[in-house]
């Protein structure tokens, strides 16, 4: 199992305004924004990918079809990065399939990345292809509802999402991504592909509510 190596998430912080909490970050590029949780200044920006890296396109389905303007990121999404991070949200692919939620997945400089839900994440190339992209995040809109979010290599097309309390749900796979909610707190993600599970453990609970 690889360990997440995170980026600082590009999570809103609690300590901002309402108004300050969706940066703009611009295509193709990236952004800092500093808070007063520290005064220690923040990593140079890392100059951002050109292209999906193709271990990535070989992996995941969703960065391997063409983009098109529907995959774009809408302004009111655009969060903010922190540090180095080489993302382009002008590769994004935004995934299909969901009737509720949304979610794009983006390259980064040797990592992938995840936006959906209010929340975002990223971890190295091969920890994504070994289903250790997973976010969770709450919402002032849904108190007490936890969000999560992950990115599942080709082939696996349901997770079971274990809960704290016990309980498992099955989900299904949309474009490499799954999304669930629940009124409680989630545990791990057994991820399934033609009978072989492995099983990744859920980041959490999530620090702030972020939307």
């Amino acid at each position: 199992m690889h360990k997440i190596t995170r980026l600082r998430k590009f999570r809103a912080r609690a300590a901002l305004s309402t108004a300050g909490l969706l940066g703009l970050l611009a295509l193709g590029g990236t952004a800092a924004l500093a808070t007063n949780e520290s005064s220690s200044p923040l990593p140079a920006p890392v100059e951002p990918t050109a292209t999906v890296d193709a271990a990535d396109q070989a992996t995941f389905a969703v960065l391997r079809r063409t983009r098109t303007v529907a995959d774009d990121v809408p302004r009111e999404h655009i969060a903010v990065f922190e540090g180095p991070s080489g993302a382009n949200l002008g590769l994004a692919r935004r995934a299909r399939g969901f009737g509720t939620g949304a979610a794009w997945v983006f390259p980064g400089r040797g990592s992938v990345y995840l936006m959906a839900q209010g929340g975002g994440s990223c971890v190295p190339d091969a920890a994504a292809a070994g289903g250790e992209l997973v976010e969770t995040s709450g919402s002032r809109q849904f108190p007490g509802t936890e969000f999560l979010a992950g990115v599942v290599p080709d082939g696996v097309g349901q997770v079971s999402v274990h809960l704290s309390n016990g309980t498992e749900q099955m989900v299904t796979v949309h474009d490499n991504v799954y999304l669930d909610s629940t009124h409680g707190r989630f545990s791990t993600v057994s991820l399934i592909d033609r009978g072989f599970t492995m099983t990744v453990r859920v980041p959490g609970p999530p620090s702030v509510v972020t939307w």
